[in-house]
């Protein structure tokens, strides 16, 4: 497995996208919390392929998503607005991208941009 700091954001970044806690997403996996903890907090530090599979799954993600924070899925069409806007990044130098990324993640961070996620399990439950 690659950095163990790149699944654990993956992951902490789609739980709160959908609203979940770690027992929602234990619930959905299958997976123990205690191991779920350990691989969200980088405790372990090379997680068994079935458990990284069946947190993808619950995820909605595949395993390389997990694992690579830039893996785009071949099947994946961008619109023109998509296109244009990873164009412009690629053609800053690592400041400028640097400072792209911190003004999408401030846009996000308001919450004024951000688009609706479905409840999270623990809310479809009750």
């Amino acid at each position: 497995m690659k950095n163990k700091l790149c699944w654990t954001s993956v992951i902490q970044t789609k739980m709160k996208e959908k609203g979940w806690r770690v027992a929602d997403l234990s619930l959905a996996s299958g997976v123990n919390v205690n191991t779920l903890n350990n691989v969200i907090y980088g405790e372990t530090k090379d997680p068994s392929m079935p458990k990284m599979f069946a947190i993808a799954k619950a995820l909605g993600c595949t395993i390389d998503e997990l694992i690579d924070p830039n893996y785009v899925p071949a099947n994946q069409v961008c619109s023109d607005a998509e296109v244009a806007i990873l164009s412009n990044y690629r053609r800053l130098d690592e400041q400028g991208q640097k400072k792209a990324a911190e003004h999408i993640e401030d846009l996000v961070l308001t919450g004024k941009y951000k688009k609706a996620y479905s409840p999270g399990l623990s809310e479809k439950i009750a």
